[in-house]
């Protein structure tokens, strides 16, 4: 993203350094036990657990995402800003990165819960 310079080249590095920490963080604390009835955990019990984590996941990650698009742009202007008559100090285009990242990670995880084994 040459509008936004280095900024914009390091974003999705820092998106990718979010995404790896909390995925190991929620990989670490999947947990299955033994049954009540003392039988080991099924396919679908296991597969419930992942869905579970990757949802948390993708709720930790969009709340870091957010508040990395919208501090990390403060001030930044790009073409659609430059187009309005908005005053300098009070551009910010995070939100409108925010929403593409996040329509992305949520198209993901829909296809990620629509290919996966059941």
């Amino acid at each position: 993203s040459t509008e936004f310079g280095e900024k914009g080249v390091a974003l999705p590095f820092y998106i990718m350094m979010i995404g790896l920490i909390v995925s190991i963080a929620c990989t670490v604390h999947i947990r299955i036990g033994m049954k009540e009835d003392g039988s080991a955990p099924t396919l679908d019990d296991l597969l419930g657990a992942m869905r579970f984590n990757i949802l948390v996941a993708a709720v930790v990650i969009t709340v870091c995402v957010l508040f990395l698009c919208v501090f990390f742009f403060e001030q930044e202007a790009d073409i659609i800003d430059d187009m309005s008559n908005v005053p300098k100090d009070q551009l910010n285009p995070g939100p409108r990165l925010f929403g593409c990242i996040v329509l992305g990670l949520a198209v993901g995880v829909l296809i990620g819960m629509i290919t996966e084994y059941s």
